[in-house]
């Protein structure tokens, strides 16, 4: 195996049903075959030494960051819109704004009111209201 990775292949790998008839394997052993030929060969990926590539983020962080933004520039105030609302606004999935928010949370930045929904906790709200 050690030196098919020194050889990179000059013609592409063939298809399944042609490794399978070549080498008179079961189809279904030719297809890990070839997925782990194509897997071996594939270029390495320089790693980034336990770090995330430069300019990658998850969505829940994206949106945590841009929910923290909207809280403290008061964009964001008292009741926090329902997750499939937010997930529709953001183009995510209800889970990840459910991650954002539980991020949020554990932040201080809002609090769970149970059936009463999610609340902005920050800033704190003016006496008079």
């Amino acid at each position: 195996m050690r030196r098919l990775t020194w050889v990179t292949p000059l013609a592409p790998i063939p298809a399944v049903g042609e490794i399978a008839r070549r080498y008179r394997i079961p189809y279904s052993t030719a297809q890990f075959v070839r997925r782990a030929v194509v897997t071996r060969l594939r270029p390495a990926v320089r790693p980034t030494e336990g770090r995330e590539p430069v300019g990658f983020r998850p969505a829940w962080q994206r949106v945590a960051d841009d929910l923290r933004e909207r809280i403290h520039s008061g964009h964001l105030r008292g009741r926090l819109p329902v997750r499939s609302e937010l997930a529709a606004e953001y183009g995510v999935s209800a889970d990840t704004v459910s991650r954002a928010v539980q991020t949020l949370q554990e932040a201080g930045l809002l609090a769970n009111a149970g059936f009463r929904g999610t609340h902005v906790c920050f800033p704190a709200s003016d006496p008079g209201e």
